[in-house]
């Protein structure tokens, strides 16, 4: 088992927020969610989970890195560059976000860690 779906089945049901009511989404296909800090580790992981394991084809993946950005190129939708530690870079990835989908974001998924 992945580390992902461990974090999934073992963390989540235990959670007090897994007592809360959700409401189903009728389409992932048609969805798209971004997903910060990719390079390695979870990030990586839940780009992967959700690309090759639910199929999801409209996942942003924001890396630090060119390695990790070269890493998701095949497999995410769109790759961009993020510094979560610099203004101008969060707000060049955001107008890219909006240029590539102005219908609205499903989810975003911050991973990255700045000390």
């Amino acid at each position: 088992m992945d580390y992902l779906a461990w974090t999934l089945r073992t963390i989540l049901p235990i959670s007090p927020w897994s007592f809360l009511p959700t409401r189903r989404v009728p389409d992932l296909d048609s969805q798209s969610v971004v997903v910060i800090g990719c390079d390695t580790g979870m990030g990586n992981a839940l780009v992967k989970y959700l690309c090759q394991k639910l199929h999801m084809k409209r996942v942003y993946a924001g890396c630090f890195t060119e390695q990790g950005a070269k890493e998701l190129e095949s497999i995410a939708f769109r790759v961009f560059p993020i510094d979560v530690r610099d203004v101008q870079s969060c707000q060049r990835a955001a107008d890219f976000i909006r240029s590539e989908d102005p219908g609205g974001l499903f989810a975003v998924v911050n991973i990255a860690g700045a000390m």
